[in-house]
């Protein structure tokens, strides 16, 4: 019986001894805060799924994100990221509506001054793997938008 014990806590010892082994391999992440500052007087939303991201007149909102990576790096370039507004196929449309009354309507990542672009954002370095980036809405991005169809 005393045999039995020891082989399980045998057992549970190396178990143990080898899940504490951490060389941070997939661990590591790069996060990231998003500001959305809108400088209109205007209300900015966009459609179902994406609400996180309306932003009411003269104020700013923040999206923090986490991306976990699968190996170390020297550290992460404002490059590496995307903007979360960046979507996966270009077969999603994105409208942006001023008011509901004027939009842009299909934003695409190549679009003048595109929010789903992260070369639009303003970057700013806060540590080695961790980035702010900045949007801001103008009145020329509402000037831009049409009427709503």
């Amino acid at each position: 019986m005393l045999k039995r014990y020891l082989i399980i806590g045998l057992i549970i010892s190396l178990f143990t001894m080898f899940g504490s082994c951490d060389d941070g391999i997939y661990r590591f992440q790069k996060e990231a805060e998003y500001y959305f500052v809108n400088e209109t007087n205007h209300v900015i939303t966009y459609p179902i799924g994406y609400e996180r991201f309306n932003i009411s007149p003269k104020s700013i909102i923040v999206i923090k994100e986490s991306i976990y990576i699968g190996s170390r790096a020297n550290g992460a370039k404002a490059s590496d990221y995307i903007s979360p507004l960046s979507l996966e196929s270009s077969t999603n449309k994105l409208t942006i509506k001023f008011d509901n009354l004027k939009c842009l309507i299909e934003v695409k990542e190549n679009d003048v001054n595109s929010v789903r672009n992260i070369k639009n954002f303003v970057a700013e370095t806060i540590n080695d793997n961790n980035y702010k980036f900045t949007y801001t809405f103008t009145e020329a991005d509402y000037n831009r938008a049409t009427t709503c169809p």
